[in-house]
């Protein structure tokens, strides 16, 4: 079936298609796919060009020649921050054999070995950029110094939590027989110590810094297989916080990290997340009555663990005309369920494609249901195994959550009637998603 992108209907999470036999398609992120510019949207493209710059995303990066370092401009905001590495265990770079010859990859600015065991490269991603420290065995440095110049009262652009863990390619047998292919989280600390403000801007030294522990269940430990890596990130304030996260226990909501939305219940311990769809926009999308085609929510997993029983996932909709945002007061396991429901059993790893038809059909149904009002599902552990996936969380690039609906015009409730009965399923095990039509 052949289809034509409606460039007009574009808005910063969708793009819409005319498949040209009286129906449309909108594919709807939980990311970021298109950037405003001169009056219209654009899609993003993270890879640096010549210059070593990414122009053509929320923010314009450009690499500080000479140094290992970069200038980052908000387009949103305008705030123009510029980050420089600065010491090295303590030593000022200008005493260090530092290596400054960086190669270009794609979305990436890489150090290569700048010191011995150390390789650090900067990522642009879809709601700002990473600065990833990556050592190579245990003689390399243990801390990172940065100079960073921001506007003093910065309101569109922030440094977020110090994430970091061990080799990304470690894999074990688990105590159970099953393969396993994880990382650990490493122990990390973040100090800011303040150099100079004059009221427009403000310059402060960011220092990083690691152990050489890791945390197990158990607690840490040294066993460090590498090589590590960590990094704290320039991100964007766009919502991402409100727009996915992790329900565990039943009831309890905790924000999300990057490393992944975990679903299922492993060891004895239940998980279960949320994954928002921001506004989608006025015009774009079903509007109440029309036909829903199909509808196809879309999930990688970066992580299966656990015994060989599949999951077994129930998937609802948040049975309301505009659902909220995930939070302590809003969790996937306290929504008003749909009388429609998707039975789906997950053997994990990969793309995850689950055909949600009924339960978008039935929200398109409500008669408070208009354009541009916000969807969410939630997907209900019920399994007893011991098992979970990791879901890659909104601020990946290109592996975030998404929802494909294929719609065309009216008759799609049975000549105009509407659903507007409430079902409250109880209490379940679950994650959640949201999005805006």
């Amino acid at each position: 079936m052949a289809k034509t992108e409606i460039v007009s209907d574009r808005t910063a999470f969708s793009k819409t298609y005319d498949l040209e036999n009286g129906q449309k398609q909108i594919d709807i992120s939980s990311g970021v796919l298109h950037y405003f510019d001169q009056g219209q949207y654009k899609d993003i493209d993270l890879s640096f060009d010549v210059t070593s710059k990414v122009t053509e995303a929320l923010y314009i990066l450009e690499i500080d020649s000479g140094r290992i370092g970069f200038q980052y401009t908000s387009k949103a905001s305008g705030e123009v921050w510029t980050c420089r590495l600065h010491a090295v265990d303590g030593v000022l770079v200008s005493s260090l054999p530092l290596v400054v010859s960086p190669t270009t990859q794609g979305q990436e600015v890489i150090w290569s070995e700048c010191l011995e065991g150390v390789t650090i490269l900067i990522r642009s991603q879809p709601f700002g950029a990473s600065v990833i420290k990556r050592l190579a065995s245990d003689k390399a440095p243990r801390s990172f110094t940065w100079l960073v110049e921001r506007p003093s009262n910065a309101v569109g652009v922030n440094i977020s939590n110090l994430a970091g863990r061990d080799n990304v390619d470690y894999t074990k047998v688990g105590d159970r027989g099953q393969i396993e292919q994880r990382s650990f989280p490493l122990e990390l600390t973040l100090d800011t110590k303040p150099i100079s403000d004059d009221g427009t801007r403000t310059v402060e030294e960011i220092t990083e810094a690691w152990t050489g522990q890791i945390i197990k269940s158990t607690g840490p430990a040294t066993d460090v297989v590498y090589p590590v890596e960590f990094d704290p990130s320039f991100t964007e304030v766009i919502g991402a916080n409100g727009d996915d996260g992790r329900e565990s226990p039943v009831g309890t909501w905790n924000s999300t990290d990057a490393t992944g939305i975990n679903v299922g219940n492993y060891y004895g311990t239940t998980f279960h997340g949320g994954f928002r769809f921001s506004a989608v926009g006025d015009g774009s999308g079903p509007a109440t009555g029309d036909t829903i085609s199909s509808a196809t929510l879309i999930l990688t997993s970066s992580f299966h663990g656990g015994g060989a029983t599949a999951d077994d996932w129930d998937i609802y909709a948040d049975n309301v005309d505009s659902a909220a945002a995930w939070g302590a007061a809003s969790y996937p396991t306290n929504i008003t369920n749909t009388i429609a429901k998707v039975d789906y059993n997950a053997t994990g790893g990969g793309t995850i494609n689950i055909d949600v038809t009924t339960v978008v059909q039935e929200i398109i149904c409500r008669a408070g249901w208009t354009q541009g009002q916000a969807m969410r599902l939630a997907v209900l552990n019920q399994a007893g195994s011991n098992a979970y996936d990791a879901i890659y969380p909104v601020e990946s690039a290109s592996q975030e959550a998404q929802l494909s609906i294929t719609y065309s015009a009216g008759g799609g409730c049975g000549g105009g009637a509407v659903n507007t009965r409430a079902w409250t399923h109880g209490v379940q095990v679950g994650m959640g998603l949201r999005m805006s039509l």
